[in-house]
């Protein structure tokens, strides 16, 4: 392939993509991680050396993502909290990933219309619109970047023993990849599947150039399930055979959507049992899956020439998706679309090899075919673009994006409570309070509505209201720091300051990193002058990244001081 057709194959590609995704540029933040990686993340809002340690030292919403939040901090220095920035970055990172994967497929298949069918479907698909349109999902396509990249080093690696810089280059790749986010933990094993499809013996050498890869990724998996430990006990609810259950509907999902990317949601919610049982579909799902691998194998007998690309595209898959099949089981969502992110290549990469095999037997020398072929191989990608087109807009704020949470989960009180914070976020209470309330209908101890109509009544000046919401949301949750703190801000407003001192003293007990806590009783001690207390209270706050009013800030400067 020349270098002017490379050059149209992408610009192609990169044409669909921009037009299938512009609706995003034009988004807004979604109150889904949105706030806890870039709005209320207030070590992305200094560019200093100090805030960059902490950036690497400090899990996000439950994960360690520190090049992802360093992002984020050049673009606050630079745009603040204007969000079309935010958006046109990951399409950005979007489209540099679907000129990488051309460049990969075009390295491994030596074939340039597998590698722009591989290409344009990744780039498209609408299974990967939420890695893209999400903001908080930087990491996705961030990670899949370097290592893309990573393999495409070690493949050149692979031509040239000699060349060991293409190794060491690929190691770093690796390394800023597991930087931005655990998944890239897999590449190793990617590493030993490109040996296998290049016919590379699994010799001392093989294994031993690895070891720097599976080390960064052994110690980078145990930092995983760390730092994302309090997602592990929902599958507790579910015993052994039932969880291997959801192995087969995890893997039959996944399939199915490849071809099929209907009835999507940015969350996929565990089942509820009918009468102790799991519904139909999880129940046949091994079935299916025993399907899908008895054709596989078959394709593979049938075209013993493409056997190779079935089983490394079977592999990629199954290796690089396990870290989210949840063997270990992590998260609220028993499957998640922006997961397939760099899996589903190789799945394209099998459809692709077949498609190149009709067109070269069947349509290559038949003018009449190779029409209808194009048209419709038009058709598909022009219907694909627009599903990912409509799919961006769902995207668009809070409210909309809850609302089609709502409409594939009528039944989930997580929904209507998150919905309920977006319209909190624009002031519309009203609206808001009805949210809560139906969180609240469907269960009746969601904490999250408890707390949230405490708040609704704090604003409202209602305090006796409050203070039954508050105390009912700690009925339901005795370590809920933030309901101790609310609490305290309501009797502080009501004059009751030894009863706002003792509900922060409980906050900070619950939690010892809670900083509006510290901050509210040494304002108090402030007001009553009692300034040792007061000035350990709001260092305090100070040194776990609180911000405070300038005038106790030079008090507390002062006090250090000693003046």
């Amino acid at each position: 392939m020349n270098n002017l057709k490379i050059l149209l194959a992408i610009l192609i590609i990169l044409s669909v993509t921009s037009i299938s995704y512009f609706p995003t540029i034009e988004n807004d933040f979604v109150n889904w991680d949105d706030d806890g990686y870039v709005i209320k993340n207030e070590l992305i809002k200094e560019f200093t050396f100090k805030n960059i340690k902490k950036i690497f030292t400090t899990s996000f919403v439950s994960m360690y993502t520190p090049i992802a939040v360093l992002s984020y901090a050049v673009e606050y220095k630079i745009f603040n909290l204007n969000p079309h920035a935010y958006h046109t970055t990951n399409l950005i990172f979007h489209l540099l990933n679907s000129t990488v994967v051309f460049w990969l497929f075009l390295i491994l298949s030596r074939n340039n219309k597998i590698s722009f069918f591989v290409s344009i479907f990744f780039a498209i698909h609408p299974m990967h619109v939420e890695s893209v349109a999400w903001i908080a999902e930087r990491k996705d396509v961030l990670y899949a970047l370097f290592y893309l990249g990573s393999m495409i080093a070690y493949l050149r690696y692979l031509k040239n023993f000699d060349q060991k810089k293409y190794l060491i280059l690929s190691i770093i790749l690796f390394i800023i990849s597991l930087f931005t986010k655990p998944m890239a933990v897999s590449l190793p094993f990617v590493l030993f599947l490109l040996d296998y499809y290049y016919e590379r013996k699994i010799e001392k050498r093989a294994i031993i150039e690895k070891i720097p890869f599976f080390v960064l990724a052994i110690f980078f998996s145990i930092l995983a399930v760390y730092t994302e430990s309090d997602a592990i006990e929902r599958e507790l609810l579910y015993s052994f055979p039932e969880i291997t259950v959801f192995f087969f509907y995890r893997s039959c999902f996944y399939f199915f959507k490849l071809f099929m990317p209907l009835n999507l949601s940015a969350i996929h919610p565990y089942p509820n049992k009918i009468d102790g049982l799991l519904p139909f579909k999880f129940i046949l799902s091994p079935f299916i899956f025993t399907l899908i691998v008895i054709l596989l194998i078959s394709l593979s007998i049938r075209f013993k020439k493409h056997r190779k690309t079935i089983i490394f595209g079977v592999l990629f898959f199954y290796i690089t998706i396990a870290p989210v099949l949840q063997f270990i089981p992590v998260g609220q969502a028993i499957v998640a679309e922006r997961y397939t992110y760099i899996p589903y290549l190789g799945l394209f990469f099998i459809v692709a090899t077949f498609v190149q095999h009709f067109y070269d037997d069947y349509v290559k020398n038949r003018a009449i075919f190779k029409a209808l072929f194009l048209l419709l191989f038009f058709i598909i990608v022009a219907s694909t673009g627009y599903m990912t087109w409509q799919r961006c807009h769902i995207w668009r704020d809070g409210i909309i994006f809850w609302s089609d949470f709502i409409k594939n989960n009528p039944n989930s009180p997580a929904g209507y409570n998150s919905r309920g914070n977006a319209h909190f976020l624009i002031g519309d209470y009203r609206k808001a309070f009805n949210d809560y309330r139906n969180a609240l209908k469907i269960d009746p101890n969601h904490i999250g509505a408890s707390y949230n109509i405490c708040i609704l009544y704090k604003i409202s000046g209602d305090y006796n209201n409050a203070i039954t919401w508050c105390k009912r949301t700690i009925e339901l949750k005795n370590d809920y720091a933030e309901a101790y703190g609310n609490l305290g801000d309501i009797f502080f407003f009501i004059g009751k300051k030894n009863d706002a001192k003792l509900m922060y003293r409980e906050a900070i007990k619950r939690n010892e990193k809670f900083i509006p806590a510290y901050i509210n009783i040494g304002v108090i001690y402030y007001y009553e002058k009692e300034y040792d207390i007061s000035f350990r209270y709001l260092n305090k706050a100070i040194e776990l990244g609180g911000r405070i009013h300038p005038d106790l800030l030079e008090f507390v400067k002062n006090y250090r001081s000693g003046k």
